[in-house]
């Protein structure tokens, strides 16, 4: 296997200190938002191992959900809708309480957020 295909990513630092992460077969660049050379080395070696494994992206993002938030494993979007609820006020939770009581969220109610492929978008309802 050659080196491009197993370091697909590279980094380029600007003249003005930031780090972007350089893909090595179609050039383009993105910011890593990062002027610390170990975060951006840690975003690279991130950003190839994904890319050559793709198939550990989803275990190696559970580890880092579950250390940045312990009940993610067992949380529900029940409990999420529920978590928003709260923390409206008036006729705007009115809205909410009766959105979320629609017959169309029966199906992943009792889901979890980790496993329902949701995981890290926030539920967005139109009301």
């Amino acid at each position: 296997m050659s080196e491009t295909m197993k370091q697909a990513f590279g980094l380029v630092r600007r003249p003005w200190g930031v780090f972007y992460l350089k893909h090595k077969i179609t050039g383009e660049q993105k910011s890593l938002k990062t002027s610390d050379k170990s975060e951006a080395q840690r975003i690279l070696q991130a950003h190839n191992e994904s890319e050559c494994q793709p198939h550990f992206n989803l275990s190696l993002a559970r580890v880092y959900l579950n250390g940045a938030d312990s009940k993610l494993a067992t949380r529900t979007w029940q409990e999420v809708m529920e978590n928003i609820v709260a923390k409206k006020t008036n006729e705007t939770r009115r809205r909410w309480e009766v959105a979320i009581k629609d017959r169309y969220f029966d199906c992943l109610r009792n889901l979890r957020v980790a496993e329902s492929g949701g995981g890290g978008r926030i539920l967005r309802l139109r009301i």
